[in-house]
């Protein structure tokens, strides 16, 4: 009996240096992969850091103002291209009136009359339909015809044509 308690003895020494390799090793992995995790937590923070002076740059007004100049080709407005309020109906046409979908009135529920006494029942409300959209007179007529005239606007004609085709 002794030679099979000291070859399990021997069995059991030999599993437990195998795991203690097998935990050494695994810890010594653990710790390679922290370490490639902390480099790309700060790998990102340098980037972050970057990113926020580049959005602080960029977001300076002398620097947009210069890249609408380059690159879009944009400039202040000047002088002529200003309207005042007045000059609106000359600068850009009469308004022109369009259909407007007026919502009907919903009727209103009727009253629900119970019949029995003894004991209270739910009723369920008739679903409720949509609204069919109403639509105002249209009057496509402008309120200066030489102003009309004078801007190329369209005609009562093809402003009817043109509201036709809208959706």
């Amino acid at each position: 009996m002794s030679r099979r308690a000291f070859f399990f003895g021997l069995l059991i020494v030999a599993l437990l240096i195998i795991s203690l390799y097998r935990a050494k090793y695994g810890a010594r992995d653990t710790a390679a992969e922290l370490m490639a995790v902390e480099a790309r937590i700060e790998s990102a923070r340098q980037e972050k850091s970057l990113l926020e002076t580049e959005l602080s740059h960029m977001s300076r007004r002398d620097w947009i103002e210069e890249y609408a100049r380059e690159e879009l080709g944009m400039a202040p407005p000047s002088p002529e291209q200003m309207a005042r309020e007045d000059d609106i109906d000359r600068v850009a046409g009469p308004v022109m009136k369009t259909p407007v979908a007026l919502p009907e009135p919903e009727p209103e529920p009727e009253p629900v009359i119970a019949t029995q006494v003894s004991a209270p029942r739910l009723v369920p409300a008739p679903a409720p339909t949509p609204p069919a959209p109403r639509e105002a007179p249209v009057d496509a007529s402008p309120a200066d015809p030489s102003a009309a005239d004078a801007i190329d606007a369209p005609s009562a004609d093809e402003a009817v044509a043109l509201e036709e085709a809208l959706p």
